[in-house]
């Protein structure tokens, strides 16, 4: 008999489904809080110093940017209490483009602050 039998395939195909449908949530939940980071807080203070918002690029699920921050990620929390977010700016002074990178604290999902690893 056969360790993959009719049974056997379908929990693989409902083990990778669920961890696909699982990892798709958690980046639609990072798009929405990025987007709503910018919006809110980085491209008004860009703005108020002077400087062009051009993009974002996510660092991804364990990229933490410039910041020197342990990155930690579980698939299946039991809380999101508290954790972070980070993202690369880019925005131009002048005629030149530059990078930096973003850290949104969150509790329960919600933005608490908005750090930049350096000064604007």
């Amino acid at each position: 008999m056969s360790a993959f039998n009719g049974n056997g395939i379908l929990i693989l195909l409902l083990g990778s489904s669920l961890l696909i449908f699982v990892l798709l949530i958690n980046v639609l939940i990072f798009y929405v809080i990025i987007n709503s980071a910018i919006k809110k807080t980085v491209k008004p203070e860009l703005e108020k110093n002077g400087l062009l918002y051009v993009n974002y690029k996510w660092t991804g699920f364990w990229g933490c940017g410039d910041f020197r921050d342990k990155v930690e990620f579980a698939l299946f929390k039991t809380s999101y209490n508290t954790s972070s977010v980070y993202s690369f700016i880019y925005y131009k002074k002048g005629d030149i483009m530059q990078r930096m990178t973003i850290k949104i604290n969150l509790t329960n999902l919600k933005i608490d602050e908005v750090l930049y690893s350096r000064e604007l």
